[in-house]
């Protein structure tokens, strides 16, 4: 119920990728979340709600974007199942 109240609904859900589509600031390679910078988490407003903001990537979450395919390829094989990519 705590993660239902403070959860964002459908359509809210989709304004991140709405502005990545419609606005003329995005460039490609941007990405976008719901606006949680000012708030803290499990409060009224939290981060899964708000309007949208340009997400700045962590050092690591490039590196592993970078890696492509390949992390896919050693996670599956890793769980041991088969899956082509």
């Amino acid at each position: 119920m705590l993660v239902r109240g403070e959860s964002h609904s459908d359509a809210d859900g989709a304004c991140p990728l709405l502005t990545c589509i419609a606005s003329k600031e995005v460039q490609s390679g941007d990405f976008y979340g719901p606006k949680g910078t000012e708030q803290p988490m499990l409060v009224y407003n939290s981060q899964s709600k708000g309007p949208t903001e340009k997400v700045v990537l962590k050092d690591w979450e490039k590196e592993v974007i970078k890696q492509g395919d390949s992390v896919w390829v050693h996670t599956y094989a890793s769980l041991n199942i088969n899956f082509d990519i």
